[in-house]
């Protein structure tokens, strides 16, 4: 049981010996791991906030830890003081979707339809995308220098990482609520999912869009809530009628 019991709905940080985990009580906690003999213990040795409920996995970008709330705020905490690094960074949406890392930059999406580059040591908005038509739920992706933000206007979003540039859009009809997946191999491929149960493929050979780079051959006739999952050409899916998928990325993109 963490704390008074909060639910956790985020991920677990696992960083170096330590773990980190939020919950709806507004706390950050940290476990140093232990134990021996085949036994695992995990000591709490800090506590980060409280601040409002977390619903996203935070990140850790050197010695500062990252933690998204639904109070509209991203915070900062020093890793071994756990005092704030830099003012709270406020947006104009609640934040439940975790954050992407890159370098220094972290990568979030918020209710006020907002996509964020936030540079983590300094503190500061590095760019911001304001051209979706819903919330962000699901954690960006992204591959040589583009990302790619799903969101709940149906839409995928190709952005330039460091400047937000938007480089195309896929228009699925229906809500995106999971993250998307990079299939790597000897074509590269992105593969994201609407909530209507669609599976759709983007080959990732340009930064260009056309006909020819998309496939969209797969419905499983169930709603997907969640992120897809890629291992080698196979990619993951869990469905709200409580099965998992596997899919097998045909020689040229095609799921199966």
């Amino acid at each position: 049981v963490v704390g008074n019991g909060a639910p956790i709905v985020g991920g677990i940080l696992v960083e170096g010996n330590n773990i980190y985990v939020g919950s709806e009580d507004g706390v950050t906690r940290k476990f140093k791991i232990g134990g021996g003999g085949g036994e695992i213990t995990f000591e709490e040795v800090m506590q980060f906030g409280p601040i409002g409920k977390i619903l996203a996995t935070p990140v850790v970008v050197g010695d500062v830890l990252i933690v998204a709330s639904l109070d509209n705020k991203v915070y900062g905490y020093d890793l071994n003081s756990g005092k704030e690094k830099w003012p709270p960074f406020v947006t104009d949406g609640a934040i439940a979707s975790s954050l992407l890392k890159v370098g220094n930059i972290v990568y979030f999406g918020s209710f006020d339809r907002v996509l964020y580059a936030f540079d983590a040591i300094k503190g500061m908005e590095k760019w911001r995308f304001e051209g979706a038509g819903n919330w962000y739920l699901g954690t960006p992706t992204h591959h040589q220098g583009v990302l790619f933000a799903p969101s709940l206007d149906g839409k995928l979003y190709a952005l330039d990482i460091n400047t937000g540039y938007k480089l195309w859009e896929i228009d699925t009809l229906d809500s995106i609520v999971g993250t998307p997946a990079v299939v790597l191999g000897k074509a590269d491929y992105l593969v994201f999912a609407s909530r209507k149960g669609q599976l759709f493929v983007k080959d990732l050979k340009n930064n260009s869009l056309s006909d020819d780079d998309i496939y969209s051959g797969c419905t499983i006739d169930e709603k997907i809530e969640t992120s897809v999952v890629a291992d080698g050409d196979t990619v993951y899916l869990y469905a709200r009628d409580h099965s998992v998928r596997a899919l097998s990325l045909g020689k040229y993109g095609n799921p199966d």
